[in-house]
């Protein structure tokens, strides 16, 4: 008996599996993490300061309204630096920016 094919291997297509799924998982969260930045600008670095704890006080008060504990807010960062925009090619001192970060 002749067989044509016998020592042949049949080629076969490259061998895939798609799977599609969707999930949902709902949970009621333990713990928020919130940072909140105040940015305020002026040409005399001192009524900068001030402008900047007179909102971010503002915030802290608003947080503390939702029944947030105060020792739950902190600090995370305080930064003065001068702010410099340019005109004709010109860099032009145009006074400082404080900017307060908090974490709650």
């Amino acid at each position: 008996m002749y067989y044509t094919n016998v020592g042949q291997q049949t080629p076969y297509g490259p061998r895939v599996i798609v799977v599609t799924g969707n999930g949902k998982v709902m949970a009621k969260a333990s713990s928020v993490q919130l940072q909140v930045e105040v940015s305020t600008q002026a040409k005399n670095v001192q009524v900068a300061q001030q402008e900047n704890a007179m909102i971010m006080n503002r915030v802290i008060q608003s947080i503390l309204a939702l029944h947030i504990p105060n020792e739950h807010i902190q600090t995370a960062g305080y930064n003065i630096a001068p702010h410099y925009e340019f005109e004709n090619n010109k860099q032009v001192f145009k006074g400082y920016e404080v900017t307060k970060c908090h974490y709650h």
